[in-house]
C-alpha cells in the first residue's frame, strides 16, 4: 500500500507532461479525421480527437500515453492549454531557457486514469489512480519555474480491492539556479482514507504534507550523498548550500484490528486494542553549515516524544585535529569539530514499551542495553582520564529515561560546544562536563 500512496503522489506529474505541443521541438503529429498520433520527447500518444483552436493552444481528447520499453499508460479524457508552449514547459522544465521569457498559465486535465509502470507498484498486482480533475499552474519568468497543482477526490485503487481516497492534493513546485536544479517543492495531502476491499482499513489523516528544498545539480550535498561521498567532500558541499526537508501527518487515526492482519496483531500483542490517534513530524534543515532536526510524535496508545538538535557542522578548512587526540575519540575525525547549542529529547511511554515487550520477548530498556549499552561500555572503557565516567553518567541517564517511561534530558551550554571541547571537559570528570555543556534532566 506504502507504494500505492506513492504511485498517487506522483501521478499529477506523469499524467500531464507528456501532451506537449507537437508543433514544437520537432515533435510529430500524424493526423487520420479527428483523430491523431504524437511522439513526444519518447512518449507516443494516440487521441481520439486533437483541436487547435484558432486562438492557439491544444485540445486533446480520448487520449492514451505510453512510452515503449515500459508498461505504464495514461488515459485522459480532456486535457485543455491555453498556450502550445506551457505543454512543452511540463514535459521539460529543466529545457535551456530564455531569460527574457515570461510565460504563465493554466492546463486542466479531466478525467485521468493512471496505471503506473509495475516496478513502481505492489509485487504481483497493477493498481490505478483516478483523478476527476487535475489543476496545473506554472509560470515561467526568466530561468525561474513555478508549477501548483491541484486535485480533487483522487482515488487509488489497489488490485487486492483496497482502496485510498484523497479528498484533495496541493503541489508547489519552484525551480531556479543553473539548469533549473535548485528545487523547492511541497505536496500536501487533505482527508486520507484507506478502505479495504470489505470496509473500513483502518487507517485515516486529516492531512498528510512532505517538502524538500535542496540544490540537485551535479556534485551538490545531495548528488554527492547519492554518490556515496567522503565526509570531507560532504562537508565540502554544505558551507554554501541550503537544504531543508520535512513531513507530517496530522489527526492520524490507526484502527490495529482493522489495519493490521491477524498475524501481526498477534505478534504485536495489539488485538483490540483502542485506535492511535495523534500527530506526528520530522523537520531537519542544513544551511551554511548550520543544523537543526526536530522530531515529535504525539500518539495515544504508543508514545509522546520530542527531540531537537541544533548546531553547526566543522569548517573544513579549519584547523586539524591531532592524531593523539583523534585517534582517542571514537568518532570520525572530520566529525570532531561539530558545535552543539541545543540539544533535548523527551519521552513518555502510552504503551510503546509494552509492544516491544510482546514483540521481542524482553523490556525496552533490557533491548537497548543490549543493543547499544554493550558497546557503548566497551568503547567507554578505552577512553582516557574521566571520559569513561562522563560517558557512563550520560548514558545513564537516556537509560533510567526509557526504564521509569518517561522524562527528559538535554544540554543548554552558555555556549555553543564541540565534540572535541566535551571531551577535554570530560577527562576532568562528569560534573565538569556537565558545567560546560549546560547538562539537564527532568523526571
Amino acid at each position: 500500500m506504502r507504494n500505492i500512496v506513492f504511485a498517487a503522489l506522483i501521478a499529477p506529474v506523469l499524467s500531464s507532461p507528456s501532451f506537449a505541443n507537437p508543433a514544437t521541438d520537432g515533435d510529430g503529429l500524424v493526423m487520420s479525421g479527428q483523430s491523431g498520433a504524437l511522439s513526444v520527447a519518447g512518449y507516443e500518444i494516440l487521441a481520439d480527437q486533437v483541436r487547435l483552436p484558432e486562438t492557439g493552444g491544444v485540445i486533446l481528447s480520448g487520449a492514451t500515453l505510453t512510452r515503449p520499453g515500459r508498461d505504464g499508460s495514461v488515459l485522459i479524457r480532456q486535457l485543455e492549454a491555453p498556450d502550445t508552449g506551457l505543454l512543452s514547459q511540463l514535459l521539460d522544465p529543466g529545457a535551456a531557457c530564455d531569460p527574457t521569457q515570461t510565460e504563465t498559465g493554466t492546463v486542466l486535465a479531466r478525467d485521468v486514469r493512471f496505471r503506473p509502470d509495475s516496478d513502481l507498484g505492489v509485487p504481483g498486482g497493477r493498481e490505478e489512480i483516478r483523478i476527476p480533475l487535475l489543476t496545473l499552474e506554472t509560470s515561467r519568468i526568466g530561468c525561474s519555474w513555478r508549477l501548483v497543482a491541484s486535485a480533487d477526490g483522487v482515488t487509488v485503487s489497489g488490485v487486492d480491492g483496497s482502496r485510498i481516497d484523497i479528498m484533495t492534493i496541493e503541489g508547489r513546485l519552484r525551480m531556479s539556479g543553473d539548469a533549473l536544479r535548485d528545487v523547492d517543492a511541497r505536496l500536501d495531502l487533505i482527508g486520507v482514507d484507506l478502505n479495504g476491499a470489505e470496509g473500513p482499513g483502518g487507517l485515516r489523516a486529516e492531512e498528510v504534507g512532505f517538502s524538500l528544498k535542496a540544490d540537485l545539480s551535479e556534485g551538490a550535498l545531495i548528488d554527492l550523498v547519492g554518490a556515496g561521498a567522503g565526509l570531507s567532500d560532504l562537508l565540502s558541499a554544505t558551507s554554501g548550500s541550503v537544504t531543508r526537508g520535512g513531513a507530517y501527518m496530522r489527526g492520524l487515526e490507526l484502527v490495529p484490528d482493522l489495519f493490521l492482519s491477524e498475524r501481526d496483531l498477534d505478534r504485536l500483542g495489539l488485538d483490540g486494542a483502542d485506535p492511535v490517534i495523534g500527530d506526528l513530524e520530522l523537520t531537519a534543515s542544513l544551511e551554511a553549515g548550520a543544523f537543526r532536526v526536530r522530531a515529535s510524535s504525539d500518539l495515544s496508545g504508543l508514545v509522546r516524544g520530542e527531540l531537537d538538535l541544533s548546531g553547526s557542522l566543522p569548517d573544513p578548512d579549519g584547523p586539524a585535529v591531532p592524531d593523539a587526540i583523534a585517534s582517542a575519540v571514537p568518532v570520525p575525525v572530520e566529525l570532531i569539530g561539530i558545535r552543539f547549542e541545543r540539544a533535548s529529547v523527551s519521552y513518555e511511554d502510552l504503551g510503546a514499551a509494552a509492544v516491544v515487550e510482546h514483540l521481542s520477548g524482553r523490556r525496552p530498556e533490557t533491548l537497548v542495553s543490549a543493543l547499544i549499552g554493550d558497546r557503548i561500555g566497551r568503547v567507554s572503557a578505552r577512553l582516557p582520564g574521566g571520559l569513561p565516567a562522563t560517558v557512563n553518567v550520560a548514558w545513564g541517564s537516556i537509560l533510567e529515561m526509557v526504564t521509569e517511561g518517561r522524562g527528559a534530558v538535554g544540554v543548554r551550554p552558555e555556549t555553543p560546544f564541540s565534540l572535541l571541547e566535551f571531551a577535554v571537559s570530560g577527562m576532568m570528570g562528569p560534573a565538569m562536563a556537565a558545567s560546560r555543556t549546560g547538562a539537564w534532566r527532568e523526571n
